[in-house]
């Protein structure tokens, strides 16, 4: 369990929310939102297309995009 005193956790989401990976998920997962069902499938596909599996950044990309698609999916139902 935390505590935390008056403001810190504001500060927190504030310092978490401004990181560039939390705000370019935040754009990915608007553009996911504003996809067609058609241009979604071919995202998808894309994704799985990648073949650069092992570089941190690949991982990290398709990671991300997964986690937005099961978001997103979750979220539409």
């Amino acid at each position: 369990m935390s505590w935390f005193d008056g403001g810190e956790l504001a500060a927190l989401q504030l310092l978490f929310e401004s990181k560039p990976q939390t705000v370019e998920l935040n754009r990915m997962r608007e553009r996911l939102e504003q996809m067609t069902e058609e241009e979604r499938l071919e995202y998808e596909a894309n994704i799985r297309r990648l073949t650069d599996l092992g570089s941190p950044v690949g991982q990290a990309f398709r990671e991300a995009a997964f986690e937005l698609s099961v978001r997103f999916r979750w979220m539409s139902h």
